[in-house]
């Protein structure tokens, strides 16, 4: 995004056409991601099936505690891109609604 000094207050301006279009970007990332996680979490749970001999419990001593550490990081992300869009949704209708009212105060 752009950064926009409207006013030249120094501070930039929200663009709510720009922000509202990168706010679906985020919301369909999210959607893509937890559309994908499933497949995801499916082969990675795989190696967890192998054989009890040595090799395999070796393999299994290196390997649980990265699978958990992913499975428990993307249990905590699934839907947080939508929650984060909703939240951008919100912030640019507390901002247009903030604009309008500052807006009105000037005669027309």
């Amino acid at each position: 995004m752009t950064g926009i000094d409207h006013d030249g207050d120094g501070r930039i301006d929200m663009d709510p056409d720009e922000t509202t279009a990168r706010l679906g970007r985020l919301r369909d990332a999210g959607t893509a991601l937890d559309a994908a996680w499933p497949g995801c979490r499916d082969r990675i749970e795989v190696p967890g099936r192998l054989g009890g001999g040595p090799l395999g419990q070796a393999f299994t001593k290196v390997y649980s505690g990265p699978k958990q550490a992913i499975g428990d990081a993307m249990g905590q992300l699934t839907g947080a891109y939508q929650t984060l869009a909703g939240n951008g949704d919100q912030a640019v209708r507390v901002y247009q609604a903030a604009d309008g009212a500052a807006a009105a105060e000037f005669p027309r």
